[in-house]
């Protein structure tokens, strides 16, 4: 439909005072319908800056986090025992029990694992 025919036809269906009525009424409904998306949109980019914002912090942060956050655990590798005795055997090495090696750490949470003679002692509490 032509520009001038829709015109007449609304000219014609609404009255000067109406027609004045219903543009005033469709323009301020595209206004807030235009500040709702703009609106939107900011608070789409906002919420996108403050989360890669907090990824970069936690990727740069990661690696100083205390070691029992992350779950990972310390191992410290015993000597084998075929290492072990025959350093006994030149008299420089004293042997002790897993108690008495539990006993040196007293304040932290540490653990004997594996077959005997080829056990690993882990720390559980890594500290930095």
């Amino acid at each position: 439909m032509k520009r001038t025919k829709r015109d007449d036809l609304l000219n014609e269906l609404l009255p000067g005072d109406e027609l004045a009525e219903f543009r005033r009424s469709s323009l301020e409904l595209g206004l807030r319908a235009m500040a709702a998306r703009r609106t939107r949109r900011q608070v789409l980019r906002t919420c996108a800056g403050c989360s890669l914002l907090l990824v970069l912090a936690c990727a740069l942060l990661w690696p100083r986090l205390p070691a029992h956050w992350t779950g990972q655990k310390s191992v410290v590798k015993m000597q084998e025992v075929a290492t072990a005795s025959s350093l006994a055997r030149a008299g420089s090495v004293k042997f002790i029990s897993d108690d008495e090696l539990m006993a040196l750490f007293p304040n932290r949470a540490v653990a004997l694992i594996g077959k005997p003679g080829h056990q690993q002692f882990v720390f559980l509490d890594v500290r930095r």
